[in-house]
């Protein structure tokens, strides 16, 4: 398969994340923002290419430049503006929250992770609203910013209408018996495995396996056969099971009943 060679902008500094098809790097002429590129440059038509490939790279660039645009500046969406060959992201300088539940889970108190919860949440009620579907809700896409509240980022696989970057969530965060196209109900259900990452650093069903090679396969066979997680013990565990029963309608739902289980809503 003909591909170009690595693609880095010039005068990237040292890498904030490596991803599948992109990274993400810091300039040093924009202190306060990171670009996220392609690792390869895809634009570039004199180069020999596979055009799958080419095409999966400049499809993900414009559904994500399209959907940030169209979401405009929330508080829980991470801001940015567009570059010829890349997008600038304002920096979260606690990085992304997969991360920080590694490196701080056990100095991290219930209050930070209900914020969170809400916060998340409220992400994803606000996509849904703009007509937003994530489609890869998961820790590593949530940023974490100079206060530690959250923003939802990486919209390259999202959809939008007609426009589609056609991605799908992991394992532990997508319904295997939800055979139809992407919708707000998938992105319900990912938000309860999001949640329930969120108070116990685990993903679901984690505890039952001895190798991550083999995660994938347990836990689709288990929510397969709606079989999840205990959550008794967890706070906000009846809104993480209600997310994976389909208890809920909307994210703005999910909203609702985390605020009331905080005693942040009038008693009903």
């Amino acid at each position: 398969m003909l591909t170009l060679e690595p693609y880095e902008p010039k005068g990237i500094k040292p890498f904030v994340f490596h991803g599948s098809t992109s990274n993400i790097g810091r300039l040093k002429e924009h202190p306060n923002a990171v670009l996220k590129y392609y690792k390869e440059a895809w634009w570039d038509l004199s180069k020999p290419m596979n055009d799958a490939r080419r095409s999966l790279y400049r499809s993900r660039f414009q559904v994500e430049e399209t959907i940030l645009r169209h979401l405009g500046d929330h508080p829980r969406v991470v801001n940015t503006t567009a570059n010829p060959y890349g997008i600038w992201l304002v920096e979260a300088p606690n990085g992304d929250l997969q991360q920080y539940l590694e490196e701080h889970g056990n100095t991290i108190d219930d209050s930070q992770r209900c914020k969170w919860c809400i916060q998340a949440a409220e992400a994803v009620s606000y996509i849904h609203s703009k007509g937003v579907l994530h489609c890869d809700l998961r820790p590593a896409n949530c940023l974490l910013d100079k206060n530690l509240d959250l923003v939802l980022c990486d919209f390259g696989g999202s959809r939008f209408g007609k426009l589609s970057g056609k991605g799908l969530p992991d394992s532990g965060f997508f319904n295997p018996n939800d055979k139809g196209p992407p919708s707000e109900a998938m992105d319900v259900f990912g938000l309860g495995s999001l949640l329930y990452v969120i108070m116990t650093g685990r993903l679901p069903h984690e505890s039952l396996i001895q190798s991550m090679a083999n995660y994938d396969i347990v836990v689709n066979q288990l929510f397969g056969k709606r079989q999840f997680p205990q959550v008794e013990h967890i706070k906000h565990g009846q809104t993480i099971l209600g997310c994976w029963e389909g208890k809920f309608g909307m994210a703005a739902d999910v909203v609702q009943s985390l605020k009331q289980e905080q005693g942040l809503l009038g008693h009903q």
